[in-house]
């Protein structure tokens, strides 16, 4: 690790991966990388921004009320599931988490955010950290490039999301600022041979084939299809 974290803190971090684990097993991204893949990457990618540690937990766990499997059929944030995740991380990591799912991310929220970063609380910078460590490690690996609606995401680079690199510097992050620059660059010239591109936009789950869900997730589908 770039960063020394004492023994109890890499102890948290543990015990998020560990949790990550189980949320995201069957998830994959919409290019067909693994999504444990993703989220260990973007906590790989605040380890080497010496975030704390409880910050990389929560990286680890960014995606947990949006994409994590609760086991439940359910999507979404909730008390129940809150509480849950506290009981694991702890009340520092799971309110980051939760601030990361409430937070909009779309091009009015982002260019609203430009020239005020200095301004925002600290709970906000750390989260809008969160978020800058999430989009680099989406192209870091030219993982757009092989999603079905690869020309949209380029467009969106072009559109907003290049804002990044601006909200990066004002972080008073300019490796992650520079990163996020060559990032975009190499996604918006990266040629892709067509077999290789995936079939789905979106992340998704794919189970395997032995697994079957519990009887109260069955009924919540089947009622859910009937409308």
């Amino acid at each position: 690790m770039e960063r020394d974290y004492p023994d109890t803190e890499v102890g948290a971090i543990r015990a998020a991966y560990d949790l990550a684990m189980q949320l995201f097993t069957s998830r994959f991204r919409g290019s067909g990388k693994p999504f444990l893949a993703h989220v260990v990457g973007t906590a790989g990618i605040l380890t080497f921004l010496r975030a704390p540690a409880h910050v990389v937990a929560a990286g680890l766990l960014h995606a947990a009320y949006t994409h994590g499997d609760f086991g439940d059929g359910r999507t979404g944030i909730s008390d129940v599931r809150r509480a849950e995740v506290r009981g694991v991380v702890g009340r520092d990591t799971e309110v980051l988490i939760a601030r990361y799912t409430d937070w909009a991310w779309n091009e009015t929220a982002v260019l609203a955010l430009r020239g005020r970063v200095a301004s925002l609380p600290l709970h906000d910078r750390t989260v809008l950290l969160m978020r800058l460590a999430n989009e680099l490690e989406d192209h870091l690996d030219l993982g757009i490039a092989y999603c079905r609606d690869a020309e949209h995401r380029r467009g969106l680079i072009r559109s907003w999301l290049h804002t990044c690199v601006d909200l990066a510097e004002e972080l008073g992050q300019p490796d992650l600022a520079g990163w996020l620059a060559d990032a975009f660059r190499d996604n918006l010239s990266a040629l892709v041979h067509r077999e290789l591109m995936a079939d789905r936009s979106i992340s998704y789950t794919l189970t395997a084939a032995s697994y079957r869900p519990r009887l109260l997730v069955r009924l919540r589908r089947v009622l859910a299809r009937r409308g």
